[in-house]
């Protein structure tokens, strides 16, 4: 417990009594790895060992920080090319997907061409990209009231697959594959 005794107000701040006795009393509490990551604004884990030797009072749990959700994310839309179409006119008419991997975890981003719109998704499986994508392109057309057009790809395995271009071609979208 902790007894705190003030003197006096001055300038609306409660002035405290000094301890001549020239101890200083510091309260650490170990926190986690992660949550010292969230409390400084998900600085990385090399900063916050550094952090935890060069100050006073910061007792970080000895752990690997491990994967960060926002982290992830924010990495990835950085990424996405930001150029328009110079053929599409309309949000929702073409779109183009990528899947990335952050740490082995499957990432995948849809961007809209015409509206600039980019959606990322963290997946459990790469295998979940397809369906992820019919799950985006059903919000799309549904927000836009516009029919989709054209995918583009990189023609990886994901987008290149029976079930994928069977839906293409059932539902008559162009898929082109980009040049690397």
């Amino acid at each position: 417990m902790i007894i705190v005794r003030a003197n006096d107000i001055h300038e609306g701040l409660y002035t405290l009594q000094e301890n001549k006795s020239g101890l200083t009393t510091t309260i650490i509490r170990e926190t986690s790895m992660r949550e010292a990551h969230r409390f400084m604004g998900h600085l990385n884990e090399k900063d916050l060992r550094k952090l935890q030797e060069q100050a006073d009072g910061v007792s970080i749990k000895d752990e690997e920080l491990g994967d960060c959700s926002v982290c992830m994310e924010s990495k990835t839309t950085r990424s996405v090319g930001k150029e328009k179409s110079a053929r599409v006119e309309k949000p929702g008419e073409e779109l183009n997907v990528d899947l990335t991997f952050v740490n082995r975890t499957p990432i995948l981003m849809v961007s809209d061409t015409g509206s600039g719109c980019t959606f990322v998704k963290i997946m459990g499986r790469k295998s979940d990209a397809c369906q992820r994508i019919l799950n985006i392109i059903k919000l799309i057309e549904t927000q836009y009231h516009h029919k989709l057009k054209t995918i583009v790809s990189d023609g990886g395995g994901e987008f290149i697959n029976s079930k994928f271009t069977k839906w293409c071609e059932t539902n008559g979208i162009n898929h082109h594959v980009s040049t690397p």
